[in-house]
């Protein structure tokens, strides 16, 4: 899967190109890779409700854990996930549903672990529009513009003000024209 380097910091997988790429044949291809038998249905489960955790697995090369963390009830609205704070390192709360907790990594070396925190970043550029108002987001999550032609409109006190392009399949409303230039401040 081809990664974007935002001008922001970062790398993140166009929902485009996450859509298009994890379909489910994709899906049942991989599955069908290793050959162990698997739910017929499971293709479409991904689809529907996990496909940044398999895009993530896929960068980690641990897409043979997909039916452990459905079978869990993690989806990518579970996304991003944290480790547990005092507890053990090999079980992870959802970041958008606190004391939801996810049991299945604890056969994961901690160093699987730690990169699959690390790549799932890749799949949480937010979707912008102008409806979004302030949007608060993690230090990680990488903003999804694109080009080299991002710059500084004006330095403020409580934030800066940056110009830039905004990868078209992460807006939301009306799009005028082809490249869609926004503003975006910085805090």
């Amino acid at each position: 899967m081809s990664k974007i380097e935002s001008p922001f910091g970062g790398e993140f997988i166009p929902l485009d190109v996450l859509n298009q790429t994890i379909t489910a044949k994709a899906v049942s291809d991989h599955l069908s890779s290793n050959g162990k038998p698997f739910d017929p249905e499971l293709p479409n489960t991904i689809i529907n409700r996990a496909r940044k955790i398999f895009a993530i697995l896929i960068l980690t090369e641990k897409e043979d854990q997909i039916e452990r963390l459905i079978t869990e009830n993690l989806t990518d609205d579970d996304l991003p996930l944290s480790s547990t704070k005092g507890g053990n390192e090999h079980t992870l709360e959802s970041g958008r549903t606190p004391g939801k907790y996810f049991h299945a990594f604890g056969n994961w070396t901690d160093a699987r672990i730690h990169e699959f925190l690390d790549k799932q970043w890749c799949v949480q550029a937010p979707v912008l529009g102008a409806t979004n108002g302030n949007l608060v987001l993690a230090e990680k999550c990488p903003l999804p513009f694109i080009g080299t032609e991002t710059r500084t409109i004006k330095n403020a006190p409580g934030g800066v003000i940056y110009q830039s392009i905004l990868h078209s399949s992460h807006h939301e409303g009306p799009q005028v024209c082809s490249i869609l230039t926004t503003m975006i401040c910085i805090c």
